[in-house]
């Protein structure tokens, strides 16, 4: 009898504990899903976003701040992940610019690496242009840059420094830029993976699409008529690898420029350039990466800058007449 009232009470006990323990679990799940929430969900608010961190805030104003800028949801989430994770002694006084909306820790990382626009420079290197061209760039934006040693180093990575807006801390040496520019290529730029070419030829391609040719589409037209005649072991016959190797712009070039000889000179030599000749953007590299599928040979562009293409010799010499005359 004894053992059974004492059974009975256990289950009783059981019970009342199974209940707590089922209030709880649905608690932590309650909590979980709204510390998920907050984590991976970004306010609604308008990029890019300039916020202004005072000198002398803590750690916890600098978290308020965010939330009331509407850079994250969660105040408390982002202080805790920075008493965590980030660097909180690293975390700069200044203008802090968010180009696009960040989850909570992506926006920790940023506070704990970014350096503000007043102790950087803004500069941007647009697609398509050369080491020479970024030198100067560089320069204009920052006397303290010294273009030469720019050319001199950054040569061999011609093709491989991503164009882009970049906010350049001032303390930054020609190596530091080189680095900064290299690495930004290698996380943003996809396998280069070809039919044929190698990985190298795809941003020599590249370049040289990314100078011939205007817009997306005839990025992608051009790049497929340059591998039809890279096939079949014709020479590409591209004016911009001459205005590469000459200095020279379009409008400067003679008939007798297309026969200087060296091997950017695509007329006389049937084959790529040995090295890239610019540096082209992610639509250039998308287009030798998946070109249009045509059987066009030829293409020109006309006064207002609108391409023409032909398949044969014949046509193409038509479009010469009717666009070009």
């Amino acid at each position: 009898m004894n053992v059974n009232l004492y059974m009975e009470s256990l289950l009783r006990r059981f019970e009342r504990n199974r209940q707590w323990i089922r209030v709880v679990g649905t608690l932590l799940i309650a909590v979980s899903v709204v510390w998920i929430f907050f984590l991976f969900s970004t306010p609604e608010s308008t990029y890019p976003k300039k916020v202004e961190i005072p000198f002398g805030a803590t750690v916890a104003e600098v978290a308020n701040q965010m939330k009331y800028e509407k850079v994250v949801r969660s105040s408390d989430l982002l202080f805790l992940w920075l008493m965590v994770f980030g660097q909180t002694d690293k975390i700069k006084a200044g203008e802090h610019i968010f180009i696009e909306p960040l989850q909570i820790w992506e926006v920790g990382s940023h506070l704990s690496s970014y350096t503000p626009l007043s102790q950087s420079i803004s500069v941007t290197f647009p697609e398509g242009f050369s080491v020479e061209k970024y030198a100067q760039i560089l320069y204009e934006a920052s006397a303290n840059f010294d273009p030469q040693e720019f050319v001199e180093k950054g040569t061999s990575f011609e093709g491989y420094l991503f164009p882009d807006t970049y906010f350049i801390p001032v303390t930054y040496s020609t190596e530091d830029v080189l680095v900064l520019l290299t690495e930004t290529f290698n996380s943003k730029v996809p396998d280069l993976n070809h039919e044929f070419l190698s990985p190298e030829e795809v941003i020599i391609l590249a370049s040289i699409v990314e100078r011939e040719a205007n817009s997306f589409e005839s990025m992608k037209m051009v790049s497929g008529i340059l591998q039809n005649r890279l096939e079949i072991g014709m020479p590409l016959q591209t004016d911009a690898t001459l205005e590469y190797i000459l200095d020279k712009s379009l409008t400067e070039l003679t008939r007798a420029d297309l026969e200087f000889e060296s091997p950017y000179n695509t007329y006389t030599h049937n084959s790529l350039t040995p090295t890239p000749i610019g540096n082209p953007g992610l639509a250039a590299i998308d287009a030798v990466l998946y070109p249009h599928e045509t059987n066009h040979l030829y293409y020109i562009t006309d006064n207002i800058g609108t391409f023409h293409y032909a398949s044969t010799y014949e046509e193409h010499l038509q479009n010469v007449e009717v666009y070009l005359r």
